[in-house]
């Protein structure tokens, strides 16, 4: 009687497991679901959709094969709406993508100003020494290397870049911004690559690596002016940049 009794046991404990699973089965799938309309309705700025998938179950957290929250989502596009709501439901402020970038990286690199303040506000971390900016396209004709240490020459440079917006806020007493332009190439798939500083006779070295177009490789065959910032932090008084060359370049 006793192994009829743990043989009926067995048989509807599996039935009991077996059955929650099917059922949850519908929920799990609804919610991907209501993921997926969230963060689409985020990168599209619908804030209506938004709060819909929201209400009906959507992780407010959950994240695309880039791995951009629907806040990071918001934060591309300037939706300071959106991400105020979604910062009201949980939002991780300080979430990051594949690429390592939070909100608060991308609204500063972006110039949306009021946007970062927001998310400050809301606890996000300012990572200043995360910032780069990168581009084919500048108003530098010339090859150029620069480091920026104040507001002003910050200002200018910043306009170089065809922004339209303002520069975003940096304090120059304890960053300052390398920066590299290549001047007018004849095709794209050129780059700048920073290195990681280091001291050398009480200047900080920044160095770089200039990336080039390899043989067949399809590139933009127009004239370019591809041009690197990236803020460092300070550490001494005097900062410079310095090219590094690679091996198979110098034996050119």
């Amino acid at each position: 009687m006793k192994g009829l009794i743990g043989e009926y046991r067995y048989i509807w404990g599996t039935f009991v497991m077996l059955a929650a699973l099917l059922f949850s089965v519908p929920r799990v799938c609804a919610q991907q679901n209501q993921n997926e309309v969230l963060l689409e309705a985020a990168q599209r700025g619908d804030l209506d959709a938004v709060t819909m998938s929201l209400s009906s179950g959507a992780d407010v957290n959950c994240k695309d094969s880039y791995g951009a929250t629907a806040l990071i989502q918001a934060t591309l596009f300037n939706y300071i709406d959106i991400a105020r709501l979604l910062l009201s439901k949980g939002a991780q402020v300080d979430a990051e993508d594949n690429t390592g970038s939070t909100p608060w990286v991308l609204a500063t690199e972006l110039g949306y100003l009021e946007l970062a303040s927001v998310l400050k506000e809301a606890g996000a971390t300012e990572r200043f020494d995360s910032l780069e900016w990168s581009g084919s396209y500048s108003e530098e004709k010339k090859y150029t290397e620069l480091v920026i240490d104040n507001s002003s020459r910050w200002k200018k440079t910043w306009h170089k870049l065809g922004f339209e917006i303002g520069p975003p806020e940096i304090d120059f007493n304890k960053y300052i911004i390398a920066g590299v332009f290549l001047g007018v190439r004849p095709t794209g798939g050129y780059g700048v690559k920073f290195g990681k500083p280091y001291q050398e006779e009480g200047k900080t070295v920044i160095p770089y690596e200039e990336i080039k177009p390899g043989p067949g490789e399809f590139v933009t065959q127009a004239l370019t002016q591809t041009y690197a910032m990236k803020v460092f932090e300070k550490k001494t008084e005097a900062a410079v940049c310095r090219e590094v060359k690679k091996k198979s370049d110098e034996s050119k």
